[in-house]
């Protein structure tokens, strides 16, 4: 628990790293909001379990799950579960995949998060699932370390990636047929009119 309200709404997180990104936001939100906020993240750990993206701490990971999920049945009807990870991590996997079996690994990542959906629908807490985070090729530091210029290390978004393509074939279904609350896009909150920068104003 980040911050403890008593009485007010909750907003949990939980995931991987691409959750732990949101994490300064939320407190701020939860401070000007006086809401309550839990935070359950898990670096390189999804909190989805799907067999062919087997995380590096497979053991830890099923630790984390087994102690953090159940909590998110807890949340009540006035709260919000925000699901994150690195949705990258499902496309890589599934692209090299045989391509006979790609269907059947897009039906076990939704089924995955159907089961999370399921756990938080327990408590009558809405879930909202956060979309892919974009990435730039290079690192931001690396590359603003080498570059001449600043606007050497802008990338312009050609296109949806293979992990929102992936992740609209997913939640698609899942949010018409009421397993998932709602889908927040971050491609145009992290990359504005699709234009991707290492540095915004003097932050990196």
């Amino acid at each position: 628990t980040r911050r403890d309200a008593a009485g007010r709404p909750v907003v949990a997180i939980v995931g991987d790293s691409h959750a732990a990104n949101w994490d300064s936001a939320l407190v701020a939100l939860a401070a000007s909001e006086d809401l309550g906020y839990r935070y359950g993240t898990y670096s390189a750990c999804p909190p989805i379990d799907v067999g062919f993206a087997a995380p590096r701490q497979a053991a830890g990971c099923r630790r984390f799950r087994a102690a953090v999920l159940p909590q998110l049945a807890e949340l009540g009807p006035d709260d919000t579960s925000l699901i994150a990870f690195s949705w990258q991590a499902l496309a890589e996997g599934i692209a090299a995949a045989p391509a006979g079996e790609r269907p059947g690994l897009v039906t076990e990542v939704a089924a995955a998060i159907a089961a999370i959906a399921a756990a938080v629908d327990d408590g009558g807490a809405h879930v909202v699932v956060l979309g892919p985070i974009p990435l730039l090729p290079r690192g931001a530091p690396n590359c603003l370390a080498d570059a001449e210029l600043v606007t050497d290390c802008v990338v312009e978004l050609d296109g949806p990636s293979a992990e929102e393509l992936l992740a609209a074939e997913v939640l698609d279904p899942l949010v018409v047929d009421g397993t998932v609350d709602d889908v927040v896009p971050i491609d145009g909150l992290v990359c504005p009119g699709r234009t991707c920068s290492a540095i915004e104003g003097d932050v990196i």
